[in-house]
């Protein structure tokens, strides 16, 4: 392979690795939003409820980030334990 060519395709798998870490962070950074609105709304959050945020899909975490916004309660926004 030629030396253009190794570095095409090594720049091209970077980019691809910071593209992968930007939406991991993003994901991530839902997360933590979405906990602590939850903990200044609903009270500390029990260990069933930090682990499906952790798990949940970026959409999901969305829509529970609108959700908060309006529920009574805890269970009514991740759902019942």
């Amino acid at each position: 392979m030629s030396g253009v060519v190794s570095r095409v395709i090594a720049r091209k798998h970077r980019a691809e690795g910071r593209a992968e870490g930007r939406a991991e962070g993003r994901a991530e950074g839902r997360a933590v939003v979405l906990k602590r609105q939850h903990c200044r709304r609903f009270g500390d959050l029990p260990g069933w409820a930090e682990a499906r945020i952790d798990a949940a899909s970026a959409e999901q975490t969305d829509a529970w980030v609108d959700a908060v916004l309006t529920a009574s309660s805890l269970t009514e926004v991740l759902g019942p334990e």
